[in-house]
């Protein structure tokens, strides 16, 4: 390899600091938005790389641990990161909480060399010539597909109606997008192309690595719209200040630590990890309906209380859905591949969740207000639309008090679509878990195998099967795909 394990953590938390500099230093919202973009390069490279040597280095019987002491440390930086960053935002510059990034990164960068011993061996190839044997046609495929879908699902509703042409486009030509790159790391690379595949459909080769890659990628959507829509709910009908908000948001970012760590001891002791995500999404489906029930006169008690089911939920499913996507693998050698899968895969989830929990909560806003509208119970003057919700926070609580508890009402009535979405979506990932296999990993692991249990010898043979097809035609390699499953 032309760059390590080491060095790639190096140059990740180096972009990371670069970025939060220049997110610092902005002068204009478009320099900001690129200085945050370089920023989010370097955390997520680094996200992925931590995943791939903790799980290079850690014994599958052992990895439940070590996963929940990354979402520890996560975890307390959420915690921190909430209330530091609001102190610094009421009281000072927001530019300060992107220099306080400077010092924090610096620690990492000075210890992390120290403590990660360079493994790679000689570099047998160029970085020029692994750029070269780069999968580029997937890469252009797969990222020009994710930014129409999600250029349309931020703007439907907003810069244009669901039904227009200017919203349908972008997203049917990312869909189509997202096949055909399917289509292309299946059969394409690798064999016409030169470049090994981005990602190797052999990770999915089974419905236990299927279902585990769903519910990481559920995972993010859930938290994603938890962290951003239910602090819209807490803001207005709370109409607290940003420390205030921290607070009634700590069970979100501490429950899950210690259910994950719960989780994680639990699933090392039992060996296996199905059960686990199975609970997980039954505890996090129930908080979803609860918090569908909430009013906008609900109590304090229940907006506060409410967040300890989901969290006890979203915690378990952190090392579960890590130790199923590994477990599920064939190869050991697709161990660190699947870790980094997870990574991207969160993120990714992430990513979305921002954006059909935005496009929900615009469009159920506009909804309600324009029924309160006909009703006669809020006036021309003060309309608020969805689009300008972040921005009317300070504007709600200063109206009169019966057009803030009417605004309080709709708000209620727009984050509940949200978790009405996330309950049946929670709920369709349960079905998946439950068909999926209940993989063991504790004697295989302890001897350094990825070998599963009996049950999942019939997906080996067809591994094996299909494995001896290699260089066949790929009609017969598709038919054993539809078989598998």
């Amino acid at each position: 390899m032309a760059v390590g394990r080491r060095s790639c953590i190096v140059i990740c938390i180096l972009i990371f600091i670069l970025g939060s500099v220049l997110s610092a230093t902005a002068q204009s919202i478009i320099w900001l938005i690129l200085a945050r973009a370089l920023q989010g390069v370097g955390a997520g490279g680094m996200d992925i790389m931590f995943s791939i040597v903790i799980t290079e280095m850690v014994p599958l019987a052992k990895l439940a641990n070590y996963v929940s002491f990354l979402q520890l440390a996560a975890g307390a930086g959420v915690v921190w990161g909430q209330l530091i960053g609001a102190v610094i935002v009421q009281h000072s510059s927001w530019r300060y909480v992107f220099w306080i990034n400077v010092p924090l990164a610096g620690i990492p960068l000075i210890i992390l060399p120290m403590l990660i011993r360079k493994h790679d061996s000689s570099p047998s190839e160029t970085l020029l010539g692994q750029l070269k044997s780069m999968d580029w046609p997937g890469i252009v495929l797969v990222t020009g597909s994710l930014v129409a879908m999600l250029y349309a699902l931020f703007s439907g509703g907003i810069l244009a109606p669901w039904s227009s042409g200017q919203i349908l486009a972008p997203l049917l030509i990312g869909f189509a997008g997202l096949c055909i790159f399917v289509l292309h790391e299946m059969f394409l690379a690798g064999k016409y192309f030169k470049a090994a595949p981005l990602i190797p459909m052999r990770l999915f080769n089974n419905r236990s690595a299927a279902a585990a890659f769903t519910i990481v990628l559920v995972h993010g959507i859930v938290i994603s719209t938890i962290v951003y829509d239910y602090t819209i709910y807490l803001f207005i009908i709370g109409g607290v200040d940003l420390i205030g908000l921290a607070v009634r948001s700590l069970p979100t970012a501490i429950i899950p630590l210690g259910s994950a760590g719960v989780a994680s001891v639990l699933i090392t002791k039992a060996g296996s990890f199905k059960w686990f995500n199975v609970a997980g999404l039954c505890i996090l489906l129930i908080g979803m309906a609860m918090l569908h029930t909430l009013k906008g006169t609900s109590p304090l008690g229940d907006q506060v209380g409410f967040q300890v089911i989901y969290s006890i939920g979203l915690g378990i499913l952190f090392p579960a859905r890590a130790m199923a996507a590994v477990v599920s693998q064939e190869r050991k050698s697709d161990h660190p591949q699947a870790a980094a899968l997870v990574s991207i895969g969160f993120n990714l989830g992430q990513t979305f969740g921002l954006a059909v929990g935005s496009a929900i909560l615009q469009n159920a806003w506009n909804v309600a207000l324009d029924k309160a509208v006909t009703e006669g119970t809020v006036p021309a003057e003060h309309l608020i639309t969805g689009s300008d919700i972040e921005a009317s926070f300070e504007i709600i609580k200063e109206l009169p008090v019966t057009l803030r508890d009417k605004y309080r009402e709709i708000a209620a009535i727009s984050t509940g679509q949200i978790w009405l979405v996330m309950a049946v979506l929670t709920g369709m990932t349960l079905i998946l878990a439950l068909f999926s296999k209940n993989l063991r990993f504790g004697d295989a692991a302890v001897a350094g195998s990825s070998r599963l249990d009996d049950s999942d010898s019939e997906d080996r043979l067809i591994q094996e099967e299909m494995q001896k097809m290699e260089g066949k035609e790929s009609v017969k390699k598709l038919e054993l795909y539809i078989a598998r499953w």
